[in-house]
């Protein structure tokens, strides 16, 4: 369904474009999903959330428009190191980022529910950070169907999600668990 993300410049401000086909969408679950990315991004400004900015629709495409943050996933910062790891240090500043923009998501009621290396960006340099792909979030208690299903990368998964006893806050807990070990062990 996403085709890429694309950078778009207008005037001195720079955009990230999610667009999407909408005859790819296979079914109206697939519109729920992505009116429910719009909505949950709308409700989130946070220094560490990437940012909504507007959507708009045409004929064939409907496209996110988002802050441009132009820096490497945590997952690519690993693998360029020599032993796929960070320094304390560096894993405590990413780290302090990525807590406050899920304590930030759960004060809204909103679980990411696919916290991993590859949804978070950082910038090299400064170790800013921004938390991207609200895709798989919900509002908790807003669809209990949902919140019952399998969703996320497996190697993140809380045990009660892969015994389908439905997410929590403490999901994402345990998703970041999992990135702070990634990230101080290297594996």
């Amino acid at each position: 369904m996403l085709i890429r993300v694309w950078k778009v410049q207008k005037g001195e401000n720079v955009y990230a474009l999610k667009i999407f086909e909408k005859e790819k969408f296979r079914s109206q679950e697939d519109v729920r999903g992505l009116e429910s990315e719009i909505d949950i991004m709308k409700l989130l400004e946070h220094p560490s959330i990437i940012r909504y900015e507007a959507v708009f629709h045409t004929s064939k495409k409907l496209c996110l428009v988002m802050e441009y943050f132009p820096f490497k996933t945590l997952r690519d910062m690993l693998d360029s190191l020599p032993q796929h790891r960070l320094p304390e240090d560096s894993a405590r500043e990413i780290f302090s980022q990525i807590l406050s923009g899920v304590i930030y998501c759960h004060s809204k009621s909103v679980i990411h529910r696919d916290i991993k290396a590859e949804n978070v960006l950082v910038n090299p340099q400064t170790l800013e950070v921004r938390l991207i792909d609200f895709g798989l979030s919900t509002v908790l208690n807003s669809k209990l169907k949902e919140q019952a299903m399998i969703c996320g990368s497996y190697n993140y998964m809380a045990p009660e999600v892969v015994n389908r006893k439905g997410f929590t806050e403490q999901t994402d807990i345990w998703a970041m668990g999992v990135l702070l070990y990634l990230m101080v062990s290297g594996g």
